[in-house]
Order: structure tokens, then C-alpha cells, then sequence
């Protein structure tokens, strides 16, 4: 305990791997392609932009606690910046996560097989506490997964 500008401040001192880990939670982490994660986007009411009976399936590209980030062909879907959508999100290990997200940036990407694709990042809309720890814990069993390989490959 000390203080600092007239408040009481608690001091404890962290070593920098903590300090990662916490950098990799806002930062987020790319999915591994060997385990996809899958998601379900579906218009959220009042939308145009996918049929309201439409989903799409889509493999996720990254994930942070702030948001995600998906890859799909343009043809497949293609979503408008602004827009909000239904989300369903399955981490390996727990139950199916449901919330809402907003497109927030999109570009395209042309793959090494010379194939246009589509990059979208979505931020996570009243995120439940529940489902951040879930994505926490998942952020931060990946992280230490690959660490764990390439501690191996060393």
C-alpha cells in the first residue's frame, strides 16, 4: 500500500509475462487454422443487408475481448459498415456464446491462390461478463498452447 497524488494506491509487483498476457487479451489472438472456430451471423431486426430467415456459417479469423474478426468470400457475405448482427460463436469446451456485434471494418484480401476474400471485424455489442471470462479463457489457453509448440520447436 502506498500513496501517490494524495490517493491510496496498492503496489504489487508483476513480472512481464503478465504483463503480455494481459496485452494479448485487448490485442487479441489469431484462431489456429488446426482448430477453426466457427460463427454464425444472422441480421439483427430491422436489418436488410442478410435475409432475416439467412445465416452464415463463417470461420473466425481472430478474437479479442473486444470483438472478432472474420474472413469469407465476398459473394458469401459481405456486411455493411454500421450494421449490427446476431452472433453465435462456439469456443471449443463451453457452451455456444450468443450476443450481438457491429461491423466496424472490412477490406479485401487476395489470397496466395489468387482468390478475392473478405476481411470483416466485428465489435462486440453489451457483452455479457460471462462470455468475456469464456473468451478470456480462451484467449489465454491459446496463448499458452502456442507457446507451448514453439517451446518445442526451439
Amino acid at each position: 500500500r502506498g500513496h501517490r497524488h494524495g490517493h491510496a494506491v496498492v503496489v504489487a509487483p508483476l513480472q512481464p509475462h503478465q504483463l503480455l498476457r494481459q496485452g494479448s487479451l485487448e490485442r487479441g489472438v489469431a484462431v489456429p487454422m488446426t482448430a477453426p472456430v466457427k460463427c454464425k451471423l444472422s441480421s439483427a431486426e430491422g436489418s436488410t443487408e442478410i435475409n432475416a430467415s439467412a445465416t452464415v456459417e463463417l470461420n473466425l479469423a481472430d478474437i479479442s475481448c473486444g470483438g472478432i474478426a472474420v474472413v469469407s468470400p465476398p459473394e458469401v457475405f459481405s456486411p455493411e459498415l454500421g450494421t449490427q448482427y446476431s452472433c453465435t460463436i462456439h469456443l471449443p469446451g463451453v457452451p455456444a456464446l450468443s450476443t450481438r456485434v457491429q461491423a466496424r471494418n472490412g477490406s479485401m484480401l487476395r489470397l496466395a491462390n489468387s482468390k478475392l476474400t473478405q476481411r470483416s471485424g466485428f465489435q462486440f455489442i453489451k457483452l455479457p461478463e460471462s462470455m468475456l471470462a469464456a473468451i478470456q479463457r480462451y484467449i489465454m489457453r491459446t496463448e499458452r498452447e502456442r507457446r507451448a509448440r514453439a517451446a518445442r520447436v526451439d
